[in-house]
């Protein structure tokens, strides 16, 4: 076995009056891959720095290993004193240590020569990591790695860290990388910290059951406690003594429930569709945007149609952000033209959550939000239409009474997201651009997140780089590849190189625009019908399988037992959502029959 290159031992944090986690003990050893999860606020974090050194614990003692260095990670830097991207990286690291490690970091790809004030998220992120891994270490501390990066970089990171004898702690929402990576997690909940010596494949199957075990229990307690109380009530003529003992042990019952820490409710929001739109919501012809003479989009045409889930990716600094701005017409193109449907009412999560103001508290931040209706009469904001009590309404989103009054400041970078998410569901709205909308959640949250979009009715632009999120909700995928070529594939595929029969199509469009001349009008004429009926079979696929996944949702929604008795609306509602689904299923499929069957009959004359 390794040996251990760092250990904490029976150690507690509190973060004033709210107890993150005690009796906390961790051995690290050369080469372990561990992945902490744990609600957003649960003290991911802050368990990092503790390991980091950077801060210390309430008690308990933090060991490690003579001569051990570690890298860290956090998740956010201030770039404001620097004047270029070389400059904040080699500011406490020498040149040295990076040409001795050029060759294995080149997959950041990094422009040293950038401000960082015109720099995207995902460029700075790369900077920060190759800062990191230049520093020789035997323990890397990665707090959400992958927030802003493209896809590619997300991929380099991976096979890096797979290929690396250093011990690695990371904090990630990216499912896909954690399965990739982990081989043990640590899960922070309710103060107390557990191990699980597998990877996070294992994990949810793993919490489920300590949660159904927590649950029997409790239920059995309650058992106890009504028949013992039913027996103080009914039954005191028996010896004296015996009665005190039994009296004594129900006492003991109420107390033992009352050190059970309950499981923390989850967070409650869905979307809520606004104005019904028409068909066509976005149509863009021969679209083009440069900037500082440099291509960003160039001759791009594209219909969005009413329902649709959009996916843009690309590589860092591509243009995804731009592509979504002139889209909906935030920004003007040099040339071409965008036309937006009519009756759109469009809701925004931004990416750049540092425009938050940190000295402000979250409630007066709420309060005084433009999006919002408020009455400052009695602290009423209008949600969907309806009046709520702002604290209430916050509630729901899993904030506290302290968190409510508190500063935005001590607020975790996945609380932060709620903040925005609370905001966001407030306002009906048929259309959303959603920006990075998975950086820093919880997966409960980020579960629930694709719970609302798949019952979502309108329509969705949104820019990832989470794999499991893209192929989840994606009816389409529009790739930002070099060359200012775009690619448009059907479904969460999240292809930059393989060009996809949509791009073939196009091809031949032009070829027929320009008039050049044909081999066999009738040869080409049955190739051309194939390639469009190849487009159309990828889009119903597309639309397939996500009819399948919502179904599979709703299905699962509607299997809990005590539902219909507890929220009978609910019920209804859904179960009228399940039918349609399952009705369009059907549609789609046969369509998907009919394409496969010209295809067939004309590749058989």
């Amino acid at each position: 076995m390794t040996y251990a290159l760092l250990t904490l031992s029976n150690v507690c944090l509190s973060f004033f009056s709210k107890v993150l986690f005690k009796n906390l003990n961790i051995t690290i050893h050369k080469g372990d891959k561990i992945t902490l999860v744990g609600r957003n606020g649960s003290g991911k974090s802050s368990l990092l720095n503790v390991i980091a050194g950077g801060l210390v614990p309430d008690q308990g003692v933090r060991f490690i290993k003579p001569g051990v260095r570690i890298a860290s990670l956090s998740q956010d830097y201030d770039f404001s004193k620097f004047t270029s991207l070389e400059e904040f990286i080699f500011s406490d690291i020498s040149k040295d240590s990076f040409y001795k490690k050029e060759k294995e970091l080149t997959g950041f790809k990094i422009n040293f020569g950038l401000d960082p004030t015109k720099c995207s998220g995902g460029e700075l992120r790369k900077a920060a990591l190759l800062k990191t891994f230049m520093s020789d270490s035997e323990l890397v501390l990665l707090d959400e790695p992958t927030n802003h990066l493209d896809i590619a970089t997300i991929e380099f990171l991976e096979k890096l860290l797979e290929g690396s004898s250093k011990a690695v702690i990371m904090i990630s929402h990216d499912r896909r990388f954690l399965q990739n990576l982990s081989k043990q997690v640590i899960w922070l909940d309710r103060g107390v910290a557990r191990t699980l010596n597998k990877g996070f494949n294992f994990f949810e199957d793993w919490r489920d059951k300590i949660f159904a075990e927590e649950q029997l229990s409790l239920k059995k307690l309650d058992h106890k406690i009504r028949r013992e109380a039913s027996w103080a009530v009914e039954g005191i003529s028996a010896r004296r003594k015996r009665n005190q003992r039994r009296l004594k042990e129900l006492e003991l019952l109420r107390e033992e429930k009352g050190r059970v820490i309950k499981r923390p409710k989850n967070i409650s929001f869905k979307f809520v569709s606004g104005t019904r739109t028409g068909k066509v919501i976005i149509e863009a012809k021969g679209i083009s945007k440069a900037f500082n003479g440099k291509n960003i989009i160039d001759n791009f045409s594209f219909t969005i149609c009413a329902g649709d889930r959009i996916a843009v990716v690309g590589p860092n600094g591509a243009g995804k952000t731009t592509l979504l701005n002139l889209l909906l017409k935030k920004i003007k193109p040099d040339s071409g033209i965008v036309k937006l449907g009519t009756s759109l009412n469009i809701s925004i999560f931004e990416q750049n959550r540092i425009k938050l103001p940190d000295s402000k508290r979250v409630f007066d931040f709420i309060a005084n939000n433009q999006l919002l209706g408020i009455n400052f009469a009695n602290d009423q904001i209008i949600v969907h239409g309806r009046a709520r009590h702002l604290a209430g309404y916050l509630s729901d989103y899993l904030f506290s009474k302290d968190q409510i009054y508190g500063k935005i400041s001590s607020l975790s970078g996945g609380e932060k997201s709620r903040l925005l998410l609370a905001i966001l569901m407030a306002k009906q709205s048929n259309v959303l651009l959603l920006d990075e909308p998975t950086n820093d959640l919880d997966i409960e949250t980020l579960d629930l997140l694709k719970e609302q979009i798949s019952l979502y009715d309108g329509t969705i632009l949104f820019a990832s780089h989470d794999r499991d999120f893209i192929h989840s909700v994606a009816t389409h995928t529009v790739s930002l590849v070099e060359n200012n070529k775009i690619i448009i594939d059907a479904g969460g595929t999240t292809n930059y190189t393989v060009p996809s029969s949509f791009q073939f199509k196009e091809k031949l469009q032009k070829k027929e625009a320009n008039k050049n001349p044909k081999k066999s009008g009738t040869s080409y004429s049955k190739r051309d019908l194939v390639n469009d009926l190849d487009a159309k079979i990828l889009l119903v696929q597309g639309k397939i399988d996500r009819l399948n996944y919502e179904i599979k949702k709703l299905e699962l929604f509607l299997s809990d037992q005590d539902l219909y008795q507890e929220n009978h609306e609910k019920f209804t509602i859904v179960s009228k959502e399940l039918s349609a689904r399952q009705e369009a299923l059907r549609v789609e499929e046969d369509r998907w029959i009919e394409y496969e069957s010209k295809k067939e009959e004309l590749s058989l004359n």
